[in-house]
């Protein structure tokens, strides 16, 4: 039986992490779901802000929020742009996650007039 493809919010990835009720529901549909799982670059972001806002280390948060063969999407700029803008986040939490985005942005995040 095929399975149709799964997308992980922040949400999912921190009840798996913290093992709260419904993980094991996220984990048999991961499992089902194996190789046709994807989890948008905010998403990681957001849940690794999470984790590291709870005393984690910014660069472990980051790899516990992108669970293993999940399929990154990743179309607002490299995901390392999104990294380095946790690190200023997690630093200065009163910023916004699009302020704490390094300048100069890639072309494709360059706003349009």
């Amino acid at each position: 039986m095929r399975h149709r493809p799964l997308v992980l919010d922040a949400c999912a990835v921190l009840a798996i992490l913290k093992n709260e009720r419904g993980a094991d529901a996220i984990r048999e549909h991961l499992q089902a779901a194996l190789g046709q799982t994807y989890m948008h670059v905010i998403n990681v972001f957001e849940a690794a802000y999470h984790l590291a806002g709870q005393g984690m280390r910014t660069e472990w948060a980051w790899k516990a929020a992108h669970p293993q063969g999940v399929k990154l999407i990743d179309d607002c700029g490299p995901s390392s742009l999104a990294f380095r803008a946790l690190r200023i986040k997690t630093q200065y939490r009163h910023l916004s996650w699009a302020t704490a985005l390094p300048y100069p942005w890639p072309k494709p995040l360059m706003p349009v007039f």
